[in-house]
């Protein structure tokens, strides 16, 4: 996708970033399970909505990339022009592959997207189970069991 002429998600490296931005709070739950404390689970928390973040970015990113495909399919009507003939008498080659091209990119996208949505819905259940961690523990209460002197 990188050598393609068409504008794609590829250009900015969408993908490459949104698995990073959907590994690094993962590890930080796994840790956070085998070790849980609360500045762990804080930091996971934190991570995971910078995530959700990124994930709002890269949906943007894939839509545009799958918008401005379809607009060079409409406008240009992936046609080939030769430019072996003059300006006036310029001949309308129809080339194949370059749809199919076309669609595979936008078949690529489409499976992005839908990727970064289902992690989006990962990352909005995480969150909740970590705010709900935080907020039991801020708000357990403290039972002190004191000995009441024997009337003896």
């Amino acid at each position: 996708m990188r050598l393609d002429t068409l504008t794609s998600s590829a250009d900015t490296f969408t993908a490459f970033w949104l698995g990073i931005l959907f590994i690094i709070p993962g590890l930080l739950y796994v840790l956070a399970e085998n070790n849980p404390s609360k500045q762990l689970v804080t930091a996971s928390l934190a991570l995971s909505i910078i995530s959700m973040l990124g994930v709002t970015v890269a949906f943007f990113e894939f839509l545009k990339g799958i918008v401005e495909m379809r607009h060079v399919y409409d406008y240009y009507d992936h046609y080939h022009y030769d430019n072996n003939i003059t300006e006036s008498a310029r001949v309308v080659v129809s080339v194949p592959w370059r749809k199919q091209h076309m669609y595979q990119l936008i078949s690529l996208e489409a499976v992005f997207m839908y990727q970064s949505l289902v992690g989006m819905v990962l990352l909005i259940v995480m969150t909740t189970f970590a705010r709900v961690a935080l907020r039991s523990s801020m708000t357990q209460a403290i039972v002190v069991i004191q000995d009441l002197p024997s009337p003896d």
